[in-house]
């Protein structure tokens, strides 16, 4: 029991009046990770701190101290040396600063035990003071008290960094006893958690002591279960939230480091993946007072932007990048895919012998397909559609702040950027970055034609744990699902170019069926946001954890994932080439027909006492961990056979 027979108490800060909710180390760790981000990444946050703790032993005088702004100073000598920081000196001070407070004052808790007996103190009128080793000076141990305010609780503070002394030398004690013109050493009591510095010592130097004792509850190392966000609603699925905010986080590095203030996203997936960033942004800013990068939505589509590509002429259009993909069409969707409307295809139909319908193997080699491209008819509506929806195109472009000889910033799910070719190939000068989940081996690059898979890629080549990240990445395009949809061409209303959908239809269906996930996704992704970006650990542990939660997302298989699945793959429809429900042409539509087929070559068989299967592919280094229940796994295997 602290004896209240003292004129003068000496007490300790940390530990003692203040706790912090996590250890010091990780106070310098936290401070790392959002220093690296602020600025722009240019160190990563491990490189960083080791330098800080490097400086920090270069900078400790002769009793073992520092002052904050020397330990500053060394860093941004070693950082202006060895990196390429484009900071002035005060600048880089005043992040630095500005960071080491705000995680300071996060992470600070009053000891109201303490607080209360220093109350009692102050009413008998004893004369109360802070006596703490610490890098930053009396006005911010200040600050801290009063943004908790117990400011006015305390006659002076004295800190080690800025007396020349410090409590583990003893020093200190001296140093206030003469400040304070204490005449009795027998009149003060210290108060504090550390046992050598605040009572061994203390006692040493002729004050008397009262040792608190290590507190359990505050300080401790923080763990990575900290970034867990499962205290969160969870729909199915709702976890591509880890996967989400993976993307959204080297999605803002690259554009910052590129110096992107704007970035356009392209329908449909893009409108929830603009929402992710959008939300990502806002947290950061107001959190960190990190930069605002500004997004913008553009109604874009394969079908909507390939038509303005077409060459006017139609004796010189070869029509490759559509046959190449989809070499058996019909006249019908043919002249849909290159942007006749309705009422033109009806008008050909009703001007020409041929069987619009009727699919037809090898269109372009065919005699009907000769037939319709020599007559006429068909050449004057070419060449009047294509000249229009060009025209149309660009405006619309244009009014969005796309412009010739510019450098543009576009965002999609993937996979090979179809959409960002139309976009350069209507241009002579345009500059295009674009930023995917993923990309195929498939996508076309060029050198101001950039594209980038931040999850995954196969260019140049597979990026790390691409069987990862890919999995399953067919299900990720249809759980992006827009609220309206797709564009099908642009109309000029009014002076302004507006986009023409198509019909909604099925798709209305599965926008509805993964809007309630998507509300919990961003729910998800906001308090993975908040965890993540002020957290104590770093680059190497952060992929680990969400790669590790992303593996259990993928792994939660059971009926009400099969029955979300299969609904959702009935809904899609795919607007440009076949123009069908994605369950009639998409080869890889279904992933449980994947897992079943690589089950056949090589498995392994984990937990199966629990009734549980953890299923790992063993052969070709892949990636399929699927938690199965038994019955689950035989209503896969029944649907897939059936189908």
């Amino acid at each position: 029991m602290i004896s209240y027979k003292y004129q003068n108490y000496f007490f300790d800060f940390f530990g003692t009046i203040m706790f912090r909710y996590c250890s010091p180390d990780d106070v310098k760790r936290i401070w790392s990770n959002i220093v690296s981000r602020k600025i722009l990444f240019e160190i990563d946050a491990s490189d960083l701190y080791n330098i800080r703790i490097s400086c920090e032993k270069a900078c400790l005088n002769k009793i073992g101290e520092y002052q904050y702004k020397v330990l500053i100073s060394r860093i941004y000598s070693y950082l202006k040396c060895s990196y390429d920081i484009n900071y002035e000196f005060q600048e880089f001070y005043d992040i630095c600063l500005s960071i080491e407070l705000d995680t300071e004052f996060k992470n600070q808790i009053p000891n109201n035990e303490m607080v209360d007996i220093v109350r009692n103190l102050k009413k008998q009128g004893k004369r109360v003071y802070i006596v703490s080793d610490f890098y930053l000076g009396k006005c911010y141990i200040h600050e801290f008290l009063k943004d908790k305010n117990i400011d006015d609780l305390f006659d002076d503070i004295f800190v080690s960094c800025e007396c020349d002394a410090n409590k583990a030398t003893m020093g200190l004690y001296d140093f206030v006893i003469n400040q304070t013109e204490i005449e009795n050493k027998n009149t003060v009591l210290m108060i504090g958690d550390n046992y050598r510095s605040d009572y061994i010592n203390a006692k040493r130097s002729g004050i008397a002591s009262y040792y608190l004792g290590e507190n359990k509850r505050y300080g401790k190392q923080i763990k990575i279960d900290s970034l867990d966000c499962s205290q969160i609603t969870d729909p199915i699925y709702s976890d591509y939230a880890y996967f989400l905010f993976l993307f959204n986080e080297r999605l803002y590095m690259n554009l910052m480091k590129n110096n992107f203030k704007d970035v356009y996203f392209l329908s449909r997936e893009g409108e929830f993946l603009k929402k992710l960033f959008d939300n990502y942004c806002q947290l950061i800013n107001e959190k960190y007072d990190m930069p605002i990068i500004n997004s913008h939505y553009l109604y874009v589509s394969r079908q909507a932007t390939y038509c303005p590509t077409l060459n006017v002429d139609i004796n010189k259009e070869t029509f490759d990048k559509l046959f190449s993909e989809y070499p058996d069409l019909s006249l019908d969707t043919f002249c849909s895919n290159i942007g006749f409307d309705e009422k033109d295809i009806e008008l050909l139909k009703s001007k020409l012998d041929l069987d619009f319908r009727k699919s037809i193997k090898s269109l372009r080699q065919s005699k009907e397909f000769n037939s319709l491209v020599q007559n006429g008819l068909f050449e004057k509506m070419y060449r009047n559609t294509v000249t229009l929806q060009k025209r149309l195109f660009k405006d619309y472009l244009n009014q969005n702040g796309i412009i010739d000889d510019c450098i543009i910033a576009v965002v999609d799910v993937g996979w090979k950027g179809s959409i960002q070719d139309n976009i350069f190939n209507v241009f002579e000068n345009l500059s295009i970055y674009g930023y995917y989940c993923g990309l195929k081996n498939q996508a076309i690059v060029s050198e101001n034609n950039k594209k980038f898979g931040l999850m995954f890629s196969e260019i140049p080549f597979k990026t790390n744990d691409y069987d990862l990240w890919s999995f399953d990445s067919n299900f990720l395009e249809r759980l992006l699902s827009a609220s309206h949809p797709s564009t099908k061409k642009y109309i000029c209303e009014l002076d302004e170019v507006c986009p023409v959908f198509n019909k909604f239809g099925s798709e209305k269906n599965n926008y509805e069926m993964v809007k309630d996930i998507q509300e919990s996704l961003l729910k998800k992704h906001s308090c993975i946001v908040d965890k993540v970006f002020g957290s104590p650990f770093f680059n190497k542990e952060i992929y680990c954890f969400l790669k590790t939660k992303h593996i259990n997302n993928c792994s939660k298989i059971n009926a009400n994932h099969i029955k979300l699945q299969y609904n959702l793959l009935n809904g899609q429809m795919e607007n440009f080439g076949y123009q069908t429900t994605a369950n009639e042409h998409i080869a890889s539509v279904l992933s449980f027909n994947t897992i079943i087929q690589k089950l056949k070559k090589n498995i392994k068989l984990l937990n199966d006492d629990l009734k549980i299967a953890h299923i790992v592919c063993l052969k070709g280094n892949c990636f399929v961990p699927v938690l199965f229940y038994k019955n689950a796994m035989r209503k896969i295997k029944k649907r897939i056979n059936r189908n």
